[in-house]
């Protein structure tokens, strides 16, 4: 089963016991094709919201080519849908008085036609990640030794202990961070919350160089929902991005079960066994991607499980965490703070005062103003050339310009060497005295 049909059954698997009403769409309650609506939903689909449109929106697919998460479509007239959940199972909601359940395919009524709205395959894949901290720790030659294993067994990020309440920094934080930077590996810290001050609390995880984003470990002895987000509003505060909230089913029931729908970054804690093993294999065999974990609760969907507190990995036993998705998303989850674009850098122009900038205007029209009178008198009136006086012995036209410059030499006076080139001028017809 890929990623998304695991993710698709968990959720309406999440909702078994929860009572049957017409027109509903969930979260809490629910009519057949409501359900299916609502389960698509929490994997990111949008199918059509009753049954005679989801059969006719579907594609068709024999039943014996039934995926999970595929749409049962029942007698008469496509008036019910169920999904399916495979092995021949299905979970429905049937009728007034009868809450969600899995059933039986035939069970369910008299079968129509069965549809389907994902494609046969998914680009998406299942990463895994450790979560680990001082307890895991005897050395920094061990931290760097576990690091460096991890591409080659094909792990994709680390959740690393940095904070505990006001006042603990682990003392492996930073060897874990620098060893999984100096390999590109995605690494996130996480604070351990207390009742301790919020801003003492997010000031103690900038103090340990957490970075910029951040993940809640919020359990027993944090508090309730309340002391959360007051934590998670304090390191947003402090210009640190919450970007993952690990809160167990077990721990949000304590607390009275509250709205999660707003957590940032939602992961679960669920362990389907207490054995030590390779990570792929303990999570295959505790559910995989339709496994307990991936189920919505408090109004949000998991997007990380937190599958087991055994994973052997390179002999060390770790807690690790399974994310549904590319290696793209993963990142953008734990890093979703993109580059800033560029802000120009102010030209010296602009620099300048109003004044500067308009003193600066007048003296470029002066040098032009000077650039245009000299033109004018080397190349005459609107540059169109002055009146040839004849050549000189070399056959080269002459101007007025040469001749003032060759009488002038020889008269020894400008006076009188405009009044010899006016001379010729009148006797050409070229000038009126």
């Amino acid at each position: 089963m890929n990623r998304i049909r695991g993710r698709i059954v968990a959720a309406a698997r999440s909702r078994i016991g929860d009572p049957y009403v017409w027109g509903a769409a969930g979260p809490d309650a629910f009519d057949c094709s409501g359900l299916c609506m609502w389960a698509y939903a929490q994997a990111g689909v949008t199918i059509p919201r009753t049954s005679q449109q989801q059969c006719a929106a579907g594609i068709p697919v024999h039943r014996d080519e039934l995926q999970p998460a595929d749409l049962v479509i029942y007698y008469p007239d496509a008036s019910h849908v169920a999904l399916y959940s495979g092995n021949g199972m299905v979970v429905e909601a049937s009728t007034t008085g009868v809450p969600v359940k899995q059933t039986l395919l035939d069970d369910a009524g008299p079968y129509h036609c069965s549809r389907r709205f994902l494609p046969e395959e998914s680009t998406m894949a299942t990463l895994f990640g450790p979560d680990v901290s001082n307890n895991n720790w005897s050395s920094t030659a061990q931290v760097v030794q576990f690091v460096n294993s991890l591409p080659g067994q094909g792990f994709s990020w680390v959740e690393a202990k940095c904070t505990q309440g006001a006042g603990y920094q682990d003392p492996y934080w930073q060897a874990t961070l620098h060893a999984c930077q100096a390999i590109n590996v995605p690494c996130v810290g996480y604070h351990f919350v207390t009742t301790d001050d919020p801003a003492a609390q997010a000031q103690n995880f900038v103090a340990n160089n957490g970075g910029s984003t951040a993940m809640l470990d919020f359990e027993a002895g944090a508090g309730d929902i309340t002391n959360f987000w007051a934590v998670a509003n304090a390191f947003n505060s402090a210009g640190v991005t919450v970007v993952l909230s690990y809160i167990p089913n077990w721990y949000w029931q304590e607390i009275g079960s509250p709205d999660l729908s707003n957590v940032p970054g939602l992961i679960s804690s669920a362990y389907p066994s207490t054995a030590q093993g390779y990570a792929s294999d303990l999570y295959t065999s505790g559910g995989g991607d339709s496994g307990e974990g991936w189920a919505p609760y408090g109004g949000a969907t998991p997007v990380m499980w937190q599958f087991t507190d055994a994973a052997n990995i390179g002999g060390f036993i770790v807690d690790c965490n399974a994310f549904q998705g590319t290696s793209t998303q993963l990142r953008q989850l734990l890093n979703p703070t993109a580059p800033a674009a560029p802000t120009p850098t102010p030209g010296a122009f602009m620099a300048l005062s109003d004044q500067q900038q308009a003193d600066m205007y007048n003296a470029v029209m002066g040098i032009a103003a000077l650039i245009s009178d000299v033109d004018t008198q080397l190349r005459g009136p609107n540059f169109a050339g002055w009146p040839q006086l004849g050549e000189n012995a070399a056959a080269a036209h002459l101007t007025v310009v040469d001749a003032l410059s060759v009488t002038e030499s020889t008269t020894g006076s400008i006076g009188a060497a405009v009044a010899k080139i006016l001379q010729i001028l009148q006797q050409n017809g070229k000038a009126t005295p």
